[in-house]
């Protein structure tokens, strides 16, 4: 049945309150998306690092963070009795991924430069100097880390292989009284430099629930293909409801009832938002397939398929799992441009695809390429 005023109304209304608690998660999606820190007791704990990467991209918009895209690692290990920790930095963007090994006589210090080298990759421009962590009940009298200068590259006449910028000089961090020095591990791996991302694909598997141009609500099934750019995707996509049956009761068939279902396929385009972990793409797309009817019960069962086409916009939630593993969820609402109809002779139409269609749909993506 076509859907009345008041039912639009209360769609529009629950579209909205779903956008209201997709903001809520991307306005979270800060310091604590960027870095994930492990690290032995007696360090400082992960809520007091972020805190501090924190203080230092307080000035660096949202807009350009989600640019970059950062989501770092840092895994600690080492104690207090040996003076020796070592911290295993992985950094990954949207243009590739990076890791860096560092070592220093004091836990605290290390976190100060895992901040430091943080924030330099994020935004050079941030304001360096306030990027200390608190240093609890001890006296607070520790300089801030020397910024490093970035490393300049070698002149063209000679043949030495130049290092890569973001093997910048080691920081030297000043923690309470003392002074530790933080140095690259000579044990480590040099550090890659980022390769730039060309794409990636991204095959996906969604189940639904809606109307999806069908009497009453039912479920439905979706497999699709993306193209990943930095902030766009480009793909297609098979749509299938499951089958659902009308009653003809109401015309005098006792008994009687059609079938209908609906196969379509879809391109679509996105714009997207959010940060690397937790994106928003708002999506629309053409959608072109058939309705299929099979009347039952009926003196003369028999089947007829209409075209089916309609614009969708899909605006969705992506939360990204493992580098490789997502779980999106999406609102989708229809517009049909064409509307099948079905007849049952003598009493004429039975049914008429409505004009609009609402569905939500979750499922999982998978991706594949560079700069996973």
């Amino acid at each position: 049945m076509p859907w009345t005023g008041r039912s639009l109304k209360r769609s529009f209304a629950a579209l909205l309150a779903v956008w209201l608690w997709i903001g809520v998660f991307v306005g979270a999606a800060r310091a604590g998306d960027t870095l994930t820190w492990s690290a032995p007791a007696g360090c400082p704990p992960a809520a007091e690092v972020e805190r501090a990467l924190e203080r230092v991209l307080q000035g660096t918009s949202e807009r350009a963070r989600a640019e970059i895209g950062m989501r770092a690692e840092a895994r600690v290990s080492g104690d207090d009795d040996d003076d020796d920790y070592r911290v295993a930095l992985t950094m990954q963007t949207r243009d590739g991924v990076s890791e860096r090994q560092l070592r220093a006589d004091q836990c605290r210090a290390l976190a100060d430069a895992v901040v430091l080298v943080i924030a330099m990759a994020v935004d050079p421009s941030a304001a360096l100097p306030s990027s200390g962590l608190d240093q609890g009940g001890d006296e607070a009298g520790g300089d801030a880390p020397e910024v490093p200068e970035p490393a300049r590259a070698p002149s063209p006449a000679r043949a030495e292989p130049s290092e890569p910028a973001a093997r910048a000089p080691s920081p030297r961090v000043d923690a309470g009284r003392s002074t530790s020095r933080v140095s690259e591990d000579a044990r480590g791996e040099p550090a890659e430099p980022p390769t730039r991302a060309w794409g990636q694909l991204a095959p996906a598997m969604n189940m639904m629930v809606g109307t999806g141009g069908l009497p009453g609500v039912g479920v439905g099934v979706a497999l699709g293909l993306d193209y990943l750019g930095r902030r766009w995707r480009l793909g297609a996509r098979g749509v299938y409801w499951l089958q659902r049956r009308r009653a003809l009761d109401e015309l005098g068939l006792d008994g009687a009832s059609m079938g209908l279902a609906l196969g379509a396929a879809r391109l679509r385009g996105c714009g997207v938002l959010g940060s690397a972990r937790l994106e928003v793409p708002l999506c629309a797309g053409l959608e072109l397939g058939g309705m299929r009817g099979a009347g039952g019960g009926l003196p003369v069962n028999e089947v007829f398929t209409g075209l089916w086409t309609a614009i969708v916009a899909s605006p969705g939630l992506r939360v990204r799992l493992t580098p490789a593993l997502g779980l999106a969820l999406q609102t989708e609402l229809g517009l049909a441009l064409t509307r099948p109809a079905f007849t049952v002779a003598p009493r004429g139409r039975v049914y008429r695809a409505p004009r609009t269609s609402l569905a939500l749909a979750l499922g999982i993506e998978l991706r594949f390429g560079p700069g996973r």
